[in-house]
């Protein structure tokens, strides 16, 4: 067990499940807000105007079909929008009948291309994804959701989205949602290379007994009072005998605990602020003193000590090689050769404070060109001897056009 979850309890607690699939999940569902009204492509296109490729990075090829396919499963999955776009869904179509917005294609195809990557950085060192990984590769999907919903509940007012976190990814269509999983657990496989295991579960098991520091859980309850006083009296009886999950039934403030104020099986790193250390610290058995948190009085109980279980290591492997992964990342990121088909735009790097950027922008100098409608998006005139066409597929109708409204 990881602790209460996402949302429950005061904020003493433990912390939600870490957003483990950062380079994904995380970058992916930040981005979507940002997603504006840029309409491309005409109608009336045929096959023969589709480029085959999209993007190629290095010399392995992102289809258009695979573009198409990606666009069209995140679309439908309004649950998974509202979570990543803070209860705004972005707008998925285009100006004309058949079109895809600009902005939401580019931004599909920058995660494709990323994906892409990191499948290379995988493949370069030969390294093995066992099939088993799937599970908890989408177990770190769920987590990262059930935060993003937590985060919503909490801001003012609250934004509430349909679903559960299980049934947000479950309800994502397979061609993205095979995408994203696939990625997290490229990224599971990386980092365990760099932390010099594998995602095999016997390495795992010898990587877990070899750094206790960092897989071991105190297994905790605890006890929240309003005084220093009523705390130390509690202590005290439970020192003489009394039994603390009854004391903690009878006095215990908080309500984010089960009965007898049982928190759970919990690692150092996932307690908030500087509980870690002070839990970490504590005889199993012994009642804590009083330790003063914001406006209230805990106790802590360790009733014992665990490595965690084997399935729950490969997040933490994640957590302590993050900034060893971003680095190899970006790194990767801004080496790779990268064309994109003329039609969505060109790719732009940028070196920025908090890291290595990539994304394919749209083509401004031609957006209102390729408009279907050049009144609607804000253009002068068009010519349509410069449309594209086929953005939505290969003449295969299945696009955002082929719904009956906008995204």
């Amino acid at each position: 067990m990881r602790g209460p979850s996402p949302g429950s309890g005061r904020d003493w607690p433990p912390c939600p499940a870490r957003p483990y699939d950062l380079h994904i999940v995380k970058r992916f569902l930040a981005a979507l807000p940002a997603l504006l009204v840029i309409a491309l492509v005409s109608a009336g296109c045929n096959a023969s105007s589709v480029p085959s490729a999209a993007a190629h990075v290095g010399t392995a090829a992102i289809s258009t079909t695979q573009l198409d396919a990606a666009m069209t499963d995140l679309r439908s999955d309004s649950q998974y929008l509202c979570q990543g776009g803070a209860g705004t869904a972005p707008v998925t179509k285009g100006v004309g009948t058949n079109t895809w917005n600009s902005t939401y294609s580019d931004f599909v195809l920058t995660q494709l291309i990323k994906f892409k990557i990191l499948d290379q950085m995988v493949a370069a060192h030969h390294l093995s994804v066992p099939a088993s990984e799937a599970a908890v590769a989408t177990t770190e999907a769920e987590n990262s959701v059930a935060q993003n919903l937590s985060i919503l509940q909490q801001q003012s007012p609250p934004v509430t989205c349909p679903g559960t976190p299980a049934s947000i990814i479950e309800s994502l269509g397979p061609a993205f949602r095979d995408a994203l999983i696939g990625n997290q657990m490229n990224e599971d496989a990386y980092s365990a290379y760099l932390a010099g295991a594998s995602l095999q579960p016997a390495a795992l098991a010898r990587w877990k007994e070899a750094h206790p520091a960092s897989t071991t859980q105190s297994c905790t309850s605890v006890i929240e009072v309003a005084s220093a006083k009523e705390a130390t009296a509690i202590a005290a009886a439970v020192r003489a005998g009394a039994s603390f999950a009854t004391e903690a039934d009878k006095y215990s403030q908080n309500t984010g605990t089960g009965k007898g104020g049982v928190v759970g099986c919990v690692l150092e790193s996932q307690w908030t602020g500087t509980l870690g250390p002070v839990v970490a610290g504590l005889k199993v058995g012994v009642v804590s003193a009083p330790f003063k948190f914001q406006t209230s009085y805990l106790l802590f109980l360790v009733t014992k000590r665990q490595l965690e279980p084997t399935a729950d290591v490969v997040p933490q492997i994640d957590l302590l090689e993050s900034s060893a992964f971003s680095t190899a990342y970006e790194k990767a990121l801004a080496a790779v050769h990268i064309s994109v088909a003329p039609v969505y735009g060109s790719v732009q790097r940028k070196v920025l404070q908090s890291g290595y950027s990539l994304a394919v922008v749209p083509p401004s100098a031609k957006a209102c060109a390729y408009a279907v409608s050049p009144a609607a998006a804000g253009c002068a005139a068009a010519s349509p001897a410069l449309a594209p066409g086929g953005i939505a597929g290969a003449g295969s109708g299945a696009g955002a056009g082929s719904g009956s409204g906008a995204g």
